[in-house]
């Protein structure tokens, strides 16, 4: 028996489906809006910011798993405010119930295994790129700065007695995740919610025929198919007990692409059989600047600075630090995890950052208005 928190967000549906291929039994998911449900698991609403709603939650997994004679020891966290580039949300809050999940795990009869959702953001754009676990963490928005502080928060429980047993605590980070959904050929028919906003900067430039500027296309940046981590997270929550991975947070494994062949991918998809033939009349302006897909570092740079610093100014700093491949790498060291988990992985060097960018191009392409969080991009 296992217990989803976050469950009804976008990558729900992908640990969700693991744990129930690994095996997991009844799989029940909890989260304030169930936006995303998988068949054959058991949700429940719940505020996880909310101390006194987590022990009730858990008060009645464990009861539940005492009538059916199993053991509840899997607890998968995925419970996040998303990346928004406003500073309307309560991050704090959820700061509040990482730690009082904690401590309600405390009251467990017996061992909890608990696998925190964790981002890359939490390293920031220091230099020395690609970035093991122990590089210097320099987050710069507010999503990277408040992910640190409650992976921090969820890492500190680890090792902590349970009523009958011990507490482990296992964390991952990885950049943008590609969560699709296919039909029964496996065809790609959408995209869930997801959380890089380049990508819809790209499909919109593409209506005018105009690839997205980078500073640089060798920088290397990563994208993750959804049920590849999944299946890193689920495998991660089961390994023994004296396994090295307890106690820290690693990164997903993943094989990274340079920025302008992300870039590429992006364009082709989106304009692929002339899908997209309403250009704006400002297009052949633009085209003709941006013919080759890339500005100098100064303009970009300098841009992605103006963003970062505007605040109020033009309500748009975080704006700047969520349209990383502009002008930052984002590429991220994963040999502990390929050291530690390799061996049980179906992709040990990790999945192909260009097909994940297809994938996730091709659902947004056809999955129509729902297929992102449009009132969020729109912002943008």
């Amino acid at each position: 028996m296992a217990v989803v928190l976050g469950a009804g967000g976008s990558f729900g549906p992908d640990i969700v489906r693991a744990l129930q291929y690994q095996g997991a039994g009844l799989v029940v998911g909890a989260d304030l809006t169930l936006t995303y449900r998988v068949p054959g698991a058991v949700y429940r609403q719940v505020d996880l910011a909310d101390p006194t709603a987590l022990r009730a939650l858990f008060t009645d997994v464990w009861t539940l798993a005492a009538e059916l004679d199993v053991r509840a020891e899997v607890v998968m966290d995925l419970a996040t405010i998303q990346t928004t580039p406003t500073h309307d949300v309560d991050r704090g809050s959820l700061e509040v119930g990482k730690r009082a999940l904690v401590e309600t795990l405390e009251q467990a009869p017996g061992e909890v295994r608990l696998f925190h959702m964790s981002t890359a953001e939490v390293y920031g754009a220091p230099p020395g790129a690609p970035y093991r676990e122990d590089h210097a963490k320099e987050p710069f928005n507010d999503y990277g700065r408040e992910k640190l502080r409650e992976e921090v928060a969820v890492l500190a429980g680890h090792g902590r007695p349970t009523r009958g047993g011990t507490l482990r605590v296992v964390a991952l980070r990885s950049w943008t995740i590609c969560m699709v959904e296919t039909d029964e050929s496996g065809r790609v028919v959408e995209a869930r919610n997801y959380n890089d906003p380049i990508n819809t900067v790209a499909e919109r430039l593409a209506r005018a025929g105009v690839r997205t500027p980078v500073v640089d296309p060798t920088l290397r940046g990563q994208y993750h198919l959804g049920e590849e981590v999944a299946e890193v997270a689920v495998l991660l929550v089961s390994e023994p007990a004296d396994s090295t991975v307890w106690g820290r947070a690693l990164n997903v494994t993943g094989r990274a692409a340079g920025h302008g062949e992300i870039r590429d991918v992006l364009f082709e998809v989106f304009t692929e059989g002339d899908r997209l033939t309403v250009k704006p009349w400002w297009s052949g302006p633009v085209g003709l600047v941006l013919r080759s897909g890339r500005l100098p570092r100064r303009v970009l740079t300098g841009l992605g600075w103006l963003l970062e610093h505007s605040g109020g100014a033009l309500g748009a700093r975080d704006m700047g630090a969520r349209l990383p491949f502009l002008y930052r790498s984002t590429d991220i060291d994963a040999t502990a995890l390929q050291e530690a988990l390799g061996h049980r992985l179906s992709e040990p060097e990790g999945g192909s950052t260009l097909e994940a960018v297809r994938r996730l191009a091709t659902g947004m392409r056809d999955g129509g208005p729902d297929a992102v969080n449009q009132r969020r991009y729109d912002i943008y």
